[in-house]
């Protein structure tokens, strides 16, 4: 996804739908947790740096019910890492319940390079 993101026009809008199965198909490529992260960390950088207006959705995966697996728990924390990772990086962070958003960071969007929404 980094690699997708360096060839979009600077100063696109880019809608990242969804964070949630990017981090399942690295996991089936079976990367190991923190090449992950640095690929997410990554793709935040070039967003910047391209002046790409990100908008990131993903799942909120810690409130719920703790999967009974070894490897959905481990899921589940590594998508935590990465849409904390996403959210470090954005220029303004909302939380969507029940198709009502509640600003978890705020930001201005005009003039903001990286965008992520973050639905948790």
């Amino acid at each position: 996804m980094p690699e997708a993101l360096a060839r979009i026009p600077a100063g696109s809008t880019v809608v990242l739908d969804c964070l949630t199965l990017w981090i399942a198909r690295l996991l089936c490529d079976r990367l190991k947790p923190a090449v992950v992260l640095a690929r997410a960390d990554r793709a935040c950088l070039i967003a910047k740096t391209r002046r790409l207006n990100l908008i990131a959705v993903s799942n909120e995966v810690g409130s719920g019910v703790v999967p009974p697996s070894v490897s959905g728990r481990a899921y589940r924390d590594l998508l935590g890492a990465v849409n904390a990772t996403v959210a470090a990086r954005a220029g303004r962070v909302e939380l969507m319940v029940a198709g009502l958003p509640i600003t978890v960071k705020p930001g201005k969007y005009p003039g903001a390079h990286t965008r992520c929404r973050v639905p948790r």
